[in-house]
């Protein structure tokens, strides 16, 4: 079977059953202007045959081109203006309404940016609707089971040249919002999407770097370390690309002058003062890693001009996310290959919600609604469609912290320089960095036993068996849930120095 454009129909090649020997050739109708016979086994796929068998290919084609010119003349003559019409009418009123938009949020080129917002729409005019059956049709005269036939084939015979994969659900839903826009237009009523079934987009799924990741990525001599730093800078504001090649050292507040702390504001959303995707700025607090990162950057990379991230002629670097999927040069491990796991520069913004949440920076985990403000989300049900599994465990460690079954490490938080590896942040010179005292609660909230522990000098009473026991399940427990190694190794540490300290005193005692 010989298919022409898309949304053309095909040819059906007729071969002798016996010899193999090509008998002719057989034009079918598009699935969309075919209707099904009754009892027919699949009604989806069915095509309908159009003239006589034909001698060539050439001759089928032909006639099935005729066929479906014919058809669409007589549905636009008896019923009007096209979908086509509609479609594109649909979208010169939405780039008018883009670029007032824009014009309001003090966009420096308000038409070019009208222009990316209705990229994708194009694009789907272009790529899919112009090659559909019913372009040329009347929207009152297409009928439901032909969008839902023309939906479905894109889900099999759609493969994208860019991925070499098939139509994703996202962009299925685009196209069903586009047809559901043109039929609101055109005033058909009921309007056949309520009717029509798009393919089910399922749980979000998205990609985060852990604990134990980050170090890997952050830590690797092969990713420059200029790359390393600004990757951790875009972890730390949590932002889009755009946001990031986009930011403006006035936004930057990283000083001892810094109002109510370090934050960054993230006001634009791409090249020429571009607004952010929810078209207003958004405040995100800076701390550590993150705003070690910030420093590092403006301390060695930053070059003085008007954008805080530029390239070596203060050009945008909008190419630089390609770095995260591609190989530098031959040879070499692409950033996704140095981690393990096919990521793009969005990784950051994943990475930083759930280290919030989850505590694997060193702080308590933070509920939804203050990663909905660091994420600058719209509702807090858009954070909670892509991260309320990860405030689950926080609600465990919650748990554990209000029972007493939990030790917390005041001010032992990860750094920039403990994840680039340029020194290990968590230890000085006289032993882990500010390890106060760790103090095993029971359910009231007292010392277990009335013990006092003092954790400088080693001595302890009847409480020291079960804080060696209380640190060695939290060693185990951190281990297991791919804490990051410097909390890893300072637990360890101590759990060996009081180990230490118990088997002397109890050498001294026996003397």
């Amino acid at each position: 079977m010989t298919k022409s454009k898309q949304g053309g129909g095909t040819t059906r090649t007729i071969r002798d059953r016996a010899t193999g020997a090509v008998l002719g050739y057989q034009a079918l109708m598009p699935r969309g202007m075919s209707k099904a016979p009754p009892g027919c086994k699949n009604p989806k796929t069915y095509q309908q045959k159009v003239g006589p068998r034909c001698a060539t290919r050439a001759a089928a084609l032909l006639i099935l081109a005729e066929a479906i010119t014919a058809r669409k003349e007589v549905a636009t003559l008896s019923h009007g203006l096209t979908f086509s019409h509609y479609l594109r009418q649909e979208m010169k009123v939405r780039h008018l309404k883009a670029k007032t938009d824009f014009k309001l949020a003090m966009a420096d080129d308000p038409h070019a940016a009208a222009d990316a917002h209705l990229a994708a729409w194009r694009s789907a005019d272009r790529i899919h609707f112009s090659n559909a059956s019913f372009y040329e049709y009347p929207p009152s005269a297409i009928e439901i089971e032909t969008l839902q036939a023309w939906i479905d084939s894109l889900q099999t015979d759609y493969e994208s040249k860019r991925t070499g994969e098939p139509l994703s659900p996202g962009s299925a839903a685009n196209i069903g919002e586009m047809l559901r826009a043109v039929f609101d237009r055109a005033k058909v009523k009921p309007n056949p999407m309520s009717s029509v079934e798009l393919p089910s987009k399922g749980d979000p799924r998205f990609v985060h770097l852990d604990g134990s990741e980050q170090f890997c990525f952050f830590g690797s001599d092969e990713i420059p370390l200029r790359d390393r730093v600004m990757a951790g800078c875009m972890m730390a504001m949590a932002g889009r690309i755009g946001e990031l090649i986009s930011l403006e050292p006035k936004d930057l507040h990283i000083g001892p002058d810094a109002v109510h702390g370090p934050h960054v504001v993230a006001r634009f959303g791409g090249r020429k003062h571009r607004p952010t995707k929810g078209r207003a700025p958004g405040r995100v607090e800076l701390f550590e890693p993150g705003l070690g990162f910030f420093r590092l950057w403006m301390r060695d990379y930053y070059r003085g001009g008007a954008r805080v991230f530029e390239g070596p002629s203060g050009g945008v670097l909008s190419n630089w996310a390609l770095n995260f999927s591609r190989a530098p040069e031959e040879g070499k491990r692409s950033w996704s290959e140095i981690v393990g796991k096919k990521i793009t520069s969005h990784v950051m913004r994943h990475t930083h919600a759930v280290a919030m949440l989850s505590g694997t920076w060193g702080y308590d985990p933070q509920s939804l609604d203050f990663v909905q403000g660091q994420l600058r989300h719209s509702s807090r049900a858009v954070t909670e469609k892509y991260y309320a599994a990860y405030e689950d465990g926080s609600r465990a460690r919650q748990v554990r912290h209000m029972t007493g079954n939990e030790i917390r490490l005041r001010g032992h938080e990860v750094t920039a320089l403990a994840l680039l590896g340029l020194a290990d942040a968590s230890f000085d010179a006289s032993g882990p960095k500010n390890l106060a005292k760790i103090a095993v609660r029971s359910v009231d909230g007292r010392p277990e036993n009335g013990a006092q522990t003092n954790w400088k000098t080693g001595s302890s009473d009847a409480s020291t068996h079960q804080t060696l026991v209380t640190l060695s399940r939290e060693v185990l427990r951190a281990v297991q849930a791919g804490e990051p190694l410097p909390y890893i190794a300072t637990l360890a540490a101590e759990l060996a120095r009081l180990a230490g300290s118990s088997v002397t005193q109890t050498e001294a005692g026996a003397e």
